[in-house]
């Protein structure tokens, strides 16, 4: 195939698809001309292999010994060392974000961002935190790097730092999907039981659009289900898995007599998928409530929706004739090395957390 045509990438991606199908997440991925071949024994590993070989052969594909490394333990893998325990990024990578300097562009600031989104999802509330850092990049917004941009970039690589190490998909071993859908976002985890205990596949949340934060519980959930299962259609379609969430109103979703043609159109994408639905407790669904009800959402609905300024002038003006809040505003100011996380910008009293 010849180097620089435009289709060149997806048309031999697809020929790889089509000549390793029957083995395709078995016990085997590929990615282009990277093939990784993985077994739990030696045994298999060497019988998978020579399958693996003859049918390159037959295809008259060849391979560089030079680049192959056979029966290994730990294997770096686009970006990511895979081993006994999971998978977790690669150390350089890594290091290469934790000592990225403040970016001073526009250009910078979207290499460390690609980074750093291609390791998502080993960060919970990666949509949350780097939230503040892609509002920068929008045309309509002016470029200004203040004290909001520099905590969310250091913790961005905190988060980074301390990832956690996720489970290698097993596809023999059912999946357990755990979602929570708030007036704020979504939170979701995907996890495999190997015997061990559950433990995280990937993890995912994202921002709801600001229509949708208005609406009804049932259809927040219902839509965060949607948003989930096209994720990780991958995954889930054709088999059967658990869905556990702590709203109720899904149970009925099939008995419902009337509905808008949205969320008709919602139900016929969930129904092609095979699982059963689980309620758990709020308290028991510690990481995806945790997920989809961070603080930081608030301000993103915020930025959508927009102040006016006839209501920014009312909120000054009972300010002025509130006298509880005259008396903590001086108590604010007489402490600002005691209080950082409050300022006033335009006459209003803000605060960058709860």
């Amino acid at each position: 195939m010849s180097f620089g045509l435009t289709n060149a990438p997806t048309t031999f991606q697809r020929y790889m698809n089509d000549l390793f199908r029957p083995w395709l997440d078995r016990f085997i991925v590929v990615y282009l001309d990277d093939i990784l071949v993985f077994n739990k024994t030696l045994e298999e590993h060497e019988g998978h292999l020579r399958q693996i070989l003859s049918k390159l052969r037959e295809s008259n594909l060849k391979i560089n010994p030079k680049k192959c490394e056979w029966a290994k333990t730990q294997v770096l893998y686009l970006g990511h060392v895979l081993d006994g325990d999971g998978i977790r990024p690669e150390d350089n990578k890594i290091a290469s974000i934790r000592d990225w300097p403040t970016p001073k562009t526009f250009t910078e600031l979207r290499s460390f961002l690609g980074l750093t989104n291609y390791y998502r999802k080993f960060v919970r509330n990666f949509s949350t935190i780097a939230a503040p850092l892609r509002r920068l990049l929008k045309k309509e917004t002016i470029c200004k790097w203040d004290q909001d941009c520099t905590s969310t970039f250091k913790k961005l690589k905190k988060a980074l730092i301390k990832y956690p190490v996720l489970k290698v998909v097993d596809p023999s071993l059912p999946f357990v999907v755990t979602t929570d859908a708030s007036q704020y976002g979504i939170g979701v985890v995907l996890q495999q039981d190997d015997g061990n205990g559950y433990r995280p596949v990937e993890f995912m949340s994202a921002r709801l659009p600001s229509e949708k934060v208005a609406a009804s519980t049932y259809e927040r959930e219902l839509y965060a289900l949607r948003q989930v299962l096209e994720h990780w259609k991958h995954y889930l379609l054709g088999r059967h898995f658990k869905v556990y969430s702590i709203h109720e109103t899904l149970r009925w979703l099939k008995t419902q007599a009337k509905m808008t043609p949205k969320l008709t159109r919602w139900a016929a994408e969930i129904d092609q998928y095979d699982f059963e639905l689980k309620l758990v407790k709020g308290k028991y669904n510690v990481v995806a409530d945790a997920l989809s009800r961070r603080f930081n959402y608030f301000g993103a609905i915020v930025h959508y929706v927009g102040i006016k300024t006839d209501l920014q002038q009312k909120v000054r003006d009972a300010y002025a004739k509130d006298l509880i809040y005259i008396e903590l505003l001086k108590r604010v100011r007489e402490a600002l090395d005691s209080e950082p996380h409050y300022r006033t910008t335009d006459g209003l009293h803000t605060t960058l957390k709860t």
